[in-house]
């Protein structure tokens, strides 16, 4: 299901969402052409702002027990891209970060992701994680005075203290799995390269798998229609299993291409894309049998939700 609407006012029920997997438009990146985008404001307090609008509003259509899994990048206080390969007249156009807007000197990182993550806490939001999504193919940069940005930033929110997480979609291989044995003679079997052993519970532990770690390491994909900002579908795809049953209902306030609802879809959730521009876009990717594209944000046909609150 996709919704033309503005993400400061979402035609959704309270309390009618499981979970939110969202990568908002980064601060003065880019401009696509919507009077009322997010993302184009003057100053970072103004973005800031924007983005604790939404934030208010995915709140209230959070559940108690849901979580909102939100992707951010940072940004310097100057500078820009120049993309060359716009495919359409809609196509998004790069813009300038202006050091005098932010109050910072030039070549200041701006920390907007922890700008937002601790404004939202002091929303009332629990910030349960901070995980880097590193970027193996991170495009080559040319600064000669700092290390190459390779990683953004995704939040783990929670309403309650106590909500939904599917642990066991969380785990991965224990890189020391099955060395209890081994280690008893004294032998790794060639499964790891070096390893001290300290104290006789060193490997009392040891478990064929473990709790996912916090570096979450996804190559970036590249995505042939007009939009130039497409997350790998492996994020959504490990923040719905985690926080969200089959049935339940995913939202994406920032939907773009759409990855979050094809995700969702693909994984037997009912996915709900927002987005002011890119409706048609997400609608041809995910393929029009499957989902219907709504152009009035005051009807919605998604009975599972409960209909909405007629803003």
């Amino acid at each position: 299901m996709l919704i033309k609407a503005d993400a400061r006012h979402i035609p959704l029920k309270d309390k009618s969402v499981q979970c939110v997997v969202t990568s908002p438009p980064y601060w003065r990146l880019r401009d696509y052409r919507d009077p009322k985008q997010i993302g184009l404001e003057p100053t970072p307090e103004e973005y800031l702002a924007s983005i604790l609008d939404v934030s208010k509003e995915l709140y209230r259509v959070l559940k108690d027990d849901g979580t909102l899994w939100m992707n951010l990048g940072d940004s310097y206080s100057s500078g820009t891209r120049n993309y060359n390969s716009f495919r359409r007249d809609k196509a998004p156009v790069c813009v300038p970060r202006i050091s005098e807007n932010t109050g910072l000197q030039p070549k200041n990182l701006i920390g907007i992701p922890w700008r937002i993550a601790l404004a939202m806490q002091a929303q009332g939001w629990n910030l349960r994680s901070d995980i880097i999504w590193e970027k193996p193919n991170a495009q080559p940069g040319a600064t000669i005075d700092r290390p190459l940005t390779s990683h953004e930033y995704i939040f783990l929110f929670s309403k309650s203290l106590k909500y939904f997480y599917n642990t066991n979609e969380m785990k991965e291989p224990a890189i020391c799995a099955g060395l209890r044995s081994s280690a008893r003679k004294g032998s790794f079997n060639g499964k790891i390269e070096e390893m001290a052993i300290t104290g006789r519970n060193a490997f009392r532990a040891i478990t064929e798998d473990r709790n996912i770690r916090s570096v979450w390491r996804f190559s970036t994909q590249k995505y042939s229609g007009a939009h130039f900002a497409t997350f790998p579908r492996e994020i959504p795809e490990r923040c719905i299993k985690a926080g969200s049953r089959p049935g339940d209902v995913i939202f994406d306030p920032f939907v773009g291409s759409g990855t979050t609802v094809m995700v969702a879809q693909d994984l037997g959730r009912v996915g709900i894309g927002l987005d002011l521009a890119y409706q048609e876009l997400a609608a041809e990717r995910i393929g029009g049998t499957l989902f219907k594209q709504v152009v009035n944000s005051a009807f919605l046909s998604v009975s599972q939700i409960g209909g909405i609150n007629g803003q």
